[in-house]
């Protein structure tokens, strides 16, 4: 399949837009009705690739310089104070800067995938690729998208490809891509398998345990396919029992619930953001074993969204996965603090421009009142507040990290944010 040059991805933008279009199709068609029936998904998309062995650190790697201690020892045996390497040391010993921790990239998360990339969408797993077919006496094309699902539980999840499937972009000549919303009909479940008009058709209703392929045949434009939309519903996960009940805020906007569909696109692309020096990457999406509930291998970066989590926190960690450009702004692309005033903005509230108008600009927060959608500030290089974060649930933070890293999870927990004077406070719009 060949791939789409950097080029021509100006259309990106369209494609995008069509997942809020892609709501009327399904009004019309008495979609979401089906999407209420179906299973909602559990958790954030996202996918593994690569999973390399992290380099050991710490006391249990190798020693990066060891000093004599001046205190005498009777035995004779001398002492030593022993410096081990940082986990990024590890990682990038040539860094000139001091990324931010376990960075290696086990697991990317956000609503953009990729062609033969297996992508987690919890539970199950879907691996999309799409094909284009004979051109048809009507000058359209009979394309077919193949997607191969690993259920990994023991239970049966409704689908509705009808409703829930749709071919969103096309590439035709000269690499311009056409954009709409097409889905499977009768017609091309027909024409695919040769069979008379009046021929009784259909697709599967549900994605039973274990690994099943599904062709979804699609009549459309004549070209390569380059974009397919899963939409699925999606619900909040239930809140574990004795989860606190949040302090009502005067905002209302912060309280008003978000949607309650989630579409995953896949594209006919390859990332223009990878790590330094990623190896490639021979399994796309390995995300091994499939046993339910077993963390499929990856570190441990939270797939679910966070008890009592608010509506602009869901919109920020719906950005994991994006890159972090200096100055950019989103949607595509975000720096720290553009991260948060875009975040915001999508819930109609405006917030000062860069971590020199946010952390002066907004109202200071004790840490001990801190709560979701709450911005967390830090001193990274130690000559003043050069970084935020905003907090999701207990000690961790959505941000965009670094060009390496990208829109991420973190812990204020972990060692490196632990190192005195590098969090500097807290500020709330509440």
């Amino acid at each position: 399949m060949p791939k789409i040059p950097h080029s021509l991805v100006g259309s990106r933008l369209a494609v995008y837009l069509l997942a809020i279009l892609m709501l009327l199709p399904l009004l019309a068609c008495g979609g979401l009705a089906q999407l209420e029936q179906a299973a909602p998904v559990e958790g954030a998309p996202g996918w593994a690739c690569p999973s390399p062995t992290p380099r050991p650190w710490g006391p249990s790697g190798p020693e990066k310089s060891r000093n004599p201690l001046p205190t005498a020892v009777p035995s004779g045996h001398q002492h030593y104070d022993i410096e081990y390497y940082a986990e990024w040391e590890q990682e990038y010993p040539d860094s000139t800067f001091r990324p931010f921790p376990s960075p290696t990239p086990y697991v990317r998360m956000g609503t953009t995938s990729f062609f033969g990339r297996r992508t987690r969408i919890p539970p199950a797993f879907a691996l999309v690729t799409a094909t284009e077919g004979a051109v048809q006496a009507d000058g359209q094309q009979l394309h077919t998208i193949r997607i191969e699902w690993t259920n990994p539980t023991s239970r049966t999840i409704p689908i509705h490809y009808g409703t829930q499937v749709q071919l969103t972009g096309v590439t035709g000549v000269g690499g311009r891509v056409a954009t709409g919303i097409w889905a499977t009909s009768s017609a091309a479940l027909r024409r695919a398998g040769n069979l008379p008009d009046d021929a009784d058709v259909g697709l599967p209703t549900a994605i039973p345990p274990g690994v099943t392929v599904v062709d979804v045949p699609i009549l459309a434009p004549q070209g390569t396919p380059h974009t397919v939309a899963l939409t699925l519903h999606w619900a909040a996960p239930p809140l574990p029992p004795g989860t606190p009940t949040p302090t009502p805020t005067p905002n209302t906007d912060l309280r008003a619930p978000g949607a309650q569909t989630l579409s995953v696109q896949f594209t006919n692309e390859q990332p223009d953001w990878y790590e330094p020096d990623e190896p490639e990457c021979l399994h796309p999406g390995a995300a091994t074993p499939w046993d339910d509930g077993a963390g499929e291998g990856m570190r441990a970066v939270p797939l679910d969204l966070p008890p009592g989590a608010s509506r602009v926190v869901q919109i920020a960690l719906a950005q994991q996965g994006k890159p972090y450009i200096f100055g950019a702004k989103g949607p595509h692309a975000f720096d720290c603090s553009g991260l948060m005033t875009w975040a915001y903005a999508q819930v109609g509230i405006s917030i000062p421009h860069g971590t020199s108008g946010q952390w002066p600009g907004m109202r200071p927060v004790p840490e001990s009142e801190v709560q979701p959608g709450d911005l967390v500030f830090f001193a990274m290089q130690g000559r003043g507040i050069d970084h935020v974060g905003m907090m999701i649930g207990g000690t961790r933070m959505v941000h965009a990290a670094s060009p390496a890293l990208g829109v991420r999870i973190d812990d204020l927990n972990s060692p490196y944010y632990r190192v005195p004077g590098r969090v500097q406070g807290f500020r709330t719009v509440r």
